[in-house]
């Protein structure tokens, strides 16, 4: 009897240091780079407000990132596809898009490295979203090159509060023959019913090769609505001086004022 009592307790003392010994056993096998880990989570002394610490991966943030390289660069070169990201869907806010006709003049220039002044005078007119334009603008660069030019296109508004547009035209460059050509142009139409910021990039495919330009203007309604004023910024993709050197420094900056009918 005493015997059964003592191999009863000797099975049970073997039970238990198998029960310890296994996650003991399990530990030892560790490879070499856990037990590292393990032992650095131990003894690492660095107070926790100092240690680095590794955001998770957030796919919202990445979406900024590349919309804040992306973005930019499809608004110099082809603006027109930015229309699709304008707030919601529905009927457009956009005074500018109403049947309507407008005329502007611009007044400004850069007086640095010999560019003196710019103007220019607009013309055009919205009918059932469809856009045309007649454009005269002069440069002093310090000779002065006069650009006519006549373009029309199509206008969509897939947002409340932008529309998107392509439009074709012809330039003629009244003292600098190598300017002229044919034009197409991407621009995005960005407002509301009392401001319109407009961003244009047209290609005109000249004897001298594709020529880039550029205009950025914001306006705003006064009161009445029927006259606006604002500001105005063009680029060329030439340097208008007399070795015509390929730059993209032609530019002005203006003042804007205008009237719609």
């Amino acid at each position: 009897m005493a015997l059964r009592v003592r191999l009863a307790s000797l099975s049970r003392l073997v039970a238990s240091i198998a029960l310890i010994a296994a996650p003991l056993r399990a530990q030892s096998s560790l490879p070499a780079s856990d037990a590292t880990v393990r032992a650095s989570v131990v003894t690492d002394t660095v107070p926790p407000d100092t240690a680095r610490h590794i955001p998770p991966d957030d796919p919202y943030l990445y979406g900024v990132a590349v919309g804040a390289i992306v973005v930019p660069i499809v608004a110099a070169f082809a603006a027109a596809p930015l229309a699709l990201w304008g707030g919601p869907r529905g009927p457009s806010k956009m005074n500018f898009l109403a049947d309507h006709g407008a005329a502007q003049l611009t007044l400004g220039g850069i007086f640095t490295q010999g560019q003196t002044w710019a103007d220019a005078a607009d013309f055009e007119v919205v009918r059932n979203s469809v856009h045309a334009e007649l454009q005269v603008e002069d440069y002093w660069r310090p000779r002065h090159v006069r650009y006519l030019t006549a373009r029309g296109g199509y206008l969509w508004h897939p947002r409340s509060y932008t529309a998107g547009g392509v439009t074709i035209g012809y330039v003629a460059a009244d003292g600098d023959p190598s300017q002229r050509g044919p034009e197409v142009g991407l621009p995005l139409f960005a407002g509301s019913a009392d401001a319109l910021l407009r961003l244009e990039p047209t290609y005109v495919f000249s004897p001298s090769g594709i020529l880039w330009s550029y205009r950025l203007q914001l306006e705003a309604s006064l009161p009445g609505q029927r006259y606006f004023a604002g500001a105005n910024m063009t680029w060329k993709s030439l340097e208008l001086t007399e070795d015509d050197r390929p730059d993209f420094a032609a530019r002005a900056v203006s003042i804007v004022v205008g009237t719609r009918f």
